[in-house]
């Protein structure tokens, strides 16, 4: 694996999670990645049959925080066109206690959009093969405890977050939800 040299984005206010944690905000980030390249707010709209004004709000607000970020402008019959893109940076959530209600609300948004994408991913395969190769199929879940040094679970998780860097290109898209802190009971 290479060095992941990005820059981190840290979101640490309630304000700052709620901007990346709000459910119709996701969907617009997961519609702009989904199109595989910058696109303008009204182009994102038209994709999930949504206003454009609506759009242009909520895409201002993952703005503000960095989320979101203007990949490039162009001239389109005389109206500037801003064409915005998710951010590369990786996106870390750090309250400033740990302990806070905004670490509690991201925790939660996370586990539930984890639960999610496994469960969509289990219902697309389920639909799209016989219920035979249905029974044979093997998605891995797991809870457990694992033990491991500071610099091992820094390591760990470096080298999961480099998987997500984006398609390859024969690579096959996984849906992975994971996450990793001391268990506290040393």
């Amino acid at each position: 694996m290479e060095n992941d040299t990005r820059e981190d984005l840290v979101l640490s206010t309630i304000k700052e999670i709620r901007a990346l944690t709000d459910p119709y905000r996701q969907r617009l980030m997961k519609a702009l990645e989904r199109m595989g390249r910058p696109a303008t707010a009204k182009e994102v709209a038209q994709s999930l049959g949504e206003s454009p004004s609506k759009e242009h709000y909520h895409m201002g607000v993952l703005m503000e925080h960095g989320i979101v970020e203007q990949h490039h402008t162009e001239s389109i019959h005389g109206i500037t066109a801003k064409y915005l893109k998710v951010t590369d940076r990786r996106i870390k959530i750090n309250s400033e206690d740990g302990k806070g209600e905004e670490m509690f609300e991201a925790v939660n948004f996370f586990f539930e959009q984890g639960r999610t994408a496994y469960i969509e991913a289990m219902n697309k395969v389920k639909n799209a093969v016989d219920k035979e190769r249905f029974e044979d199929f093997e998605g891995h879940m797991t809870q457990t405890y694992i033990y491991l040094t500071e610099e091992e679970a820094e390591a760990l998780y470096k080298r999961t977050e480099a998987y997500a860097r984006g398609p390859k290109p024969d690579g096959k898209r996984y849906a992975f939800f994971s996450a990793i802190i001391p268990s506290g009971d040393e």
